[in-house]
């Protein structure tokens, strides 16, 4: 295994750049650092054995959509712990029922007034063990209290209606060249339009909505 974060080249290695490629931090060669994780598994799905592949793609989520931390002075009065404790909430979900495993909720944001834009993210893919996941999106809000008056499906960056959005068509025929297993990348027709009730999502899909609440 050969893993190169950085080269450090005291001499030009004459490809061009004509000088060292020698990086410096603070007078010394620069350093860098990471971790490495590794997991063990079956190549697919086995009697209580996960598939490697989505243990990997669940650290991933983890590292990278990890809790924000945030400190503050508990010497003050205005922190003491027993105030804040009696003043603010600390945990809240609006989520009443829990998500399927392969889902995430990718973007829940004020979408101006009484507008809310909803991004859900299928996070595995076909060759991971990734199926098709069945959303009820009104036990999103059921928490916060709200209840959805108008669902629209939007084009991914939220600015147009799906219905509305114009793709480029490309003439293709049969499975693109130099791409291997085309049956991964096979999707059947969908069973009618989203709505609250029902989101159908699959592996490595994003769908985005604008979800008029009251």
């Amino acid at each position: 295994m050969e893993l190169m974060v950085h080269r450090r080249l005291l001499k030009d290695d004459g490809f061009g750049v004509d000088e060292a490629l020698n990086e410096l931090e603070f007078g010394k060669g620069l350093r860098v650092r990471g971790r490495h994780f590794f997991t063990f598994g079956s190549i697919k799905d086995g009697d209580n054995i996960p598939r490697a592949s989505k243990i990997r793609r669940g650290i991933v989520q983890q590292k990278v959509l990890a809790p924000w931390v945030f400190l503050a002075d508990a010497s003050s009065k205005e922190n003491a712990f027993d105030k804040l404790k009696g003043n603010l909430k600390s945990e809240f979900s609006p989520v009443t029922h829990d998500l399927p495993e392969q889902v995430q909720i990718l973007t829940l944001e004020r979408w101006g007034d009484n507008h809310v834009l909803l991004r859900l993210e299928h996070i595995l893919e076909v060759s991971e063990g990734g199926v098709v996941q069945k959303i009820d999106v009104r036990g999103l809000f059921v928490g916060l209290g709200l209840r959805i008056e108008e669902f629209k499906e939007m084009t991914l960056a939220g600015n147009s209606k799906l219905d509305e959005g114009y793709r480029m068509q490309w003439t293709a025929g049969g499975c693109l060249s130099g791409l291997d297993n085309c049956e991964l990348i096979e999707k059947p027709p969908r069973d009618g339009k989203a709505g609250p009730d029902r989101v159908d999502l699959w592996p490595m899909e994003i769908r985005t909505f604008i979800v008029n609440v009251e």
